[in-house]
């Protein structure tokens, strides 16, 4: 999905609000997204979450929440951060004020982009979709999974060798230890058992 497209998905989000905000609010997605210390956590992360949820949608209960939230949920990433899910909530409630959302709405998509903190315990039937959605990479054929945690050492080169692969294997570890990884039956039918594979050989690479 080109830019292109993704600005004119973006717009027909806020088909009824102003279009000069909507406009603003896209164009700061896109220099956000395009930050230089990012390599995994792009645009295109954000549109192979839309061509997934896409698959979904009619199973949401409240579709036009998780979609916003979609495009929200890594706005702000800083790998040396812990709080990037909190900041990002931040960040989508003040855009979404600026385009006279509702409060309900804005509440909505706030919990869910926290949701997307891993490890994460989801409770609603939309907070377990967008966090499957957000881990559909693990299941993703080897050569693009590789490509991925690459991609995620790139954004942690801040941190030596050692600790990086003891971090990383503490949190793919972690992952292996849940009876499933993902909480849908959906994804757990389209990715889990290529994924337990995938983290299993990452695993193996980092030792």
């Amino acid at each position: 999905m080109k830019q292109n497209n993704l600005k004119e998905r973006w717009f027909a989000l806020f088909n009824h609000s102003k279009m000069s905000s909507v406009e603003l609010l896209f164009n700061s997605l896109v220099k956000n997204y395009n930050e230089s210390h990012r390599y995994y956590h792009t645009l295109s992360h954000i549109h192979l979450c839309l061509e997934e949820y896409d698959e979904i949608k009619e199973d949401l209960n409240d579709s036009f929440s998780v979609e916003i939230a979609l495009w929200f949920h890594d706005i702000t990433y800083l790998p040396k951060e812990n709080d990037n899910e909190e900041k990002s909530s931040i960040y989508a409630k003040n855009s979404l004020s600026k385009v006279d959302a509702e409060r309900k709405l804005i509440k909505k998509v706030c919990n869910l982009i926290q949701s997307t903190k891993h490890p994460s315990c989801p409770k609603t039937l939309d907070e377990k979709y967008i966090v499957d959605i957000d881990l559909s990479i693990m299941g993703a054929p080897s050569e693009i999974y590789t490509r991925y945690s690459n991609q995620i050492r790139k954004e942690y080169s801040h941190v030596p060798d050692f600790l990086y692969s003891c971090g990383r294997k503490k949190f793919l570890n972690t992952l292996l230890t849940l009876k499933y990884i993902y909480h849908t039956e959906h994804f757990k039918n389209k990715y889990e058992l290529t994924a337990r594979e995938n983290i299993r050989n990452e695993i193996h690479r980092i030792e």
